[in-house]
């Protein structure tokens, strides 16, 4: 039996990493390990936060044929943009399944325009 999906409002179990960063805003990627999703959708599922703010859900679309998934696959990671920009200093990031089976890989931080207010 395959584990129910789940929702920002009731999410998961949860990881928090405590991350440190230098000064500048910094956007959140998630590598994720190219699996199939379980729950009979076409997408992998995560809520991401930073600092107790509302998490946003983000999602790692999975259609047979994608170009961009099976580079995935070749890569052996699929990134995703969450949409959750991060500013320097000391953080914790929260990552929370929605989904069951989606493995995440990394947290990849990139230079962005601006920090949120």
């Amino acid at each position: 039996m395959t584990e129910a999906s789940r929702t920002l409002a009731q999410p998961g179990p949860a990881l928090d990493y405590a991350i440190t960063l230098p000064a500048g805003a910094w956007s959140l990627d998630l590598d994720l390990l190219p699996t199939f999703p379980l729950n009979g959708q076409t997408a992998l599922r995560l809520a991401v936060s930073a600092d107790g703010v509302a998490p946003v859900e983000v999602a790692a679309s999975r259609k047979v044929g994608d170009k961009a998934w099976a580079e995935g696959v070749l890569d052996g990671r699929v990134r995703v943009a969450s949409g959750v920009t991060v500013c320097g200093g000391k953080r914790t990031v929260r990552v929370a399944q929605l989904d069951p089976g989606v493995a995440l890989d990394a947290l990849v931080l990139r230079p962005a325009a601006g920090c949120p207010r």
